[in-house]
């Protein structure tokens, strides 16, 4: 069993930074490595957090590429580096993953799907990749019957973070036709206190071949700053405050309760995932029922953007070809007289055969592995919503919650 012999000090003894502090992670040596010491690299890592991990495991820092059997990486991974590796060496992140994760393709893939699958692809808002979807916005908007309620829409740029560059619009006038992806807002959100709020939840992606998803049962909630008015109004739909839950927007309000002692999970502005779901079930929400629809959205994006991994990670790994690379999703349509569950059980079923080939053929198992953030919304029934995915969610630890 991996682990040291005594549990080192907790994550809270180191700085709240982002700067590399090495000296708590010990150097591999030339004897450790015959030994059988498993050994990391952190070269390309800025996280303490994956320090303290390493600490704990008992891992050594390696500084000699043949030594490592971990490659930990903040930034994405090259092709090159990929090829450069053994078979018994494993690193954080799958290629293409942060390209996969920019709003505009992640959309385009979800788009695909729900054309195939119109009735399993629903936990996405109806979404518009611009300029390329352009036409079609301009038919949503002239479809609109006079005295309809009027649809919010929110507007974000392709590959933008953390709240940057977002903004709400109720008038095509108000949306620009630059490279931003346009949704229909959710604007019945669940709210606690009269806050919007929306989940953090960390997928662990651990191979594609055979496709393998860890899903983590803790995580974080993030609230709005500013009561929600009900609805948005030309008044209110400038107020970041009331309508964004992103942590890096709140955090600047006056109005932003900060998570440092235990009594704080149960108002702070950032809380633990089960401090809210025991709310829920506290005030009589079926909790379980809930889970299950996070589950099966989760594990529906992960199908949706699982070729194109696939395929990435094939590029370096000369055997994958022998999977069978992927069909177009298209294909999978069949005749009009199946159900979108019966072609998706289909699509699934196909993609399991190519897994047991990859088994037959003793292709070797994933030497990627990476952590996806999930930021998920719920509606006023308990619907979740996938809001986005990141691919490389952040690990500061800048509080005692964290």
């Amino acid at each position: 069993m991996l682990g040291p012999k005594k549990k080192p000090s907790t994550p809270d003894s180191y700085s709240s930074d982002d700067s590399d502090d090495d000296s708590n992670v010990r150097l591999c040596t030339p004897q450790s490595h015959k030994a059988g010491k498993l050994c990391i690299n952190l070269d390309n890592c800025r996280y303490n957090i994956a320090r303290f991990s390493a600490k704990y495991l008992d891992f050594r820092d390696c500084i000699r590429f043949d030594h490592c059997s971990l490659f930990w990486t903040d930034i994405p991974t090259q092709f090159d580096q990929l090829a450069r590796i053994t078979p018994l060496q494993v690193i954080s992140r799958f290629p293409l993953m942060n390209e996969l994760a920019r709003k505009g393709i992640f959309f385009q893939h979800i788009n695909r799907l729900r054309l195939t699958f119109p009735t399993d692809f629903r936990f996405v808002p109806r979404t518009w990749v611009l300029p390329q979807d352009l036409t079609e916005l301009q038919e949503e908007f002239a479809l609109a019957a006079p005295g309809e309620k009027t649809r919010t829409y929110i507007v974000k740029p392709s590959a933008g973070s953390q709240g940057h560059g977002i903004y709400l619009a109720q008038t095509l006038s108000d949306i620009g036709t630059n490279a931003q992806v346009v949704q229909r807002y959710v604007d019945k959100p669940f709210l606690i206190d009269g806050l919007k709020f929306d989940f953090r939840i960390y997928v662990l992606l651990s191979s594609v071949a055979p496709l393998e998803i860890w899903l983590g049962r803790e995580g974080l909630t993030r609230f709005c700053t500013k009561r929600y008015e009900g609805s948005v109004t030309r008044d209110n739909m400038n107020n970041s405050f009331m309508h964004l839950t992103n942590y890096a927007v709140n955090k600047h309000s006056s109005a932003f309760i900060r998570n440092e002692e235990p009594k704080d999970d149960d108002r702070a502005s950032k809380r633990s995932l089960s401090s809210v779901t025991r709310l829920l079930r506290q005030k009589g929400h079926d909790v379980d029922a809930m889970w299950e629809s996070i589950v099966s959205v989760i594990v529906r994006t992960c199908i949706a953007i699982y070729p194109t991994v696939l395929n990435g990670y094939s590029l370096y790994a000369s055997e994958a070809d022998e999977i069978g690379a992927d069909r177009p999703l298209t294909s999978y349509a069949g005749t009009k007289s199946l159900t979108d569950k019966q072609r998706l059980k289909e699509y699934c079923r196909i993609q399991a055969q190519k897994e047991r080939e990859r088994l037959r053929r003793k292709i070797p198992m994933s030497q990627c592995f990476h952590i996806i953030g999930f930021d998920i919304l719920l509606d006023y029934r308990l619907r979740p919503w996938i809001v986005e995915i990141n691919h490389a969610p952040s690990f500061v630890t800048d509080s005692n919650f964290d």
